[in-house]
């Protein structure tokens, strides 16, 4: 969790999945690693996070969010930053980020710019072993 500056930043949930074993799946030798963030607005501004605010390394390789990650997390309703999220102010926002990750990953790092002006960053390391893993809908697990 990053405070600062009238602006939070937390890691609520880290997931790993190999898809919905139909249509929203990685490819082979891939999962998707999904990371659930709230942002809490308590400045004067509003706060716009979007695809561009998040820089990703896994194993030290750099990483481009999965847009197939992010339609199978949305598809039940849920929020992502693929698009520009505006946090107005005194509010909050939880949405997720998807990666399609080599299937033996260990590492991955997260900095998000909190302010394109300033280049605010806060920075979260993820280990494997803390990552939640779910099933896919065949009822395996990834």
């Amino acid at each position: 969790s990053y405070e600062k500056d009238d602006i939070e930043a937390k890691l609520v949930e880290v997931t790993q999945t190999d898809g919905d074993g139909a249509v929203y799946v990685p490819s082979e030798g891939k999962v998707f690693v999904n990371a659930k963030f709230t942002f809490v607005n308590d400045s004067t501004a509003a706060l716009m996070i979007s695809f561009t605010s998040f820089s990703t390394t896994v194993d030290d390789a750099v990483l481009d969010q999965s847009l197939t990650g992010y339609y199978l997390m949305t598809k039940n309703g849920e929020t992502s930053f693929d698009t520009a999220q505006n946090i107005l102010a005194g509010k909050q926002l939880t949405g997720w980020v998807s990666y399609e990750v080599p299937s033996d990953w260990q590492k991955m790092d997260i900095s998000i710019v909190l302010n394109e002006w300033s280049q605010k960053k806060v920075r979260f390391v993820i280990n494997r072993d803390q990552v939640t893993v779910k099933q896919n809908s065949a009822g395996e697990t990834s």
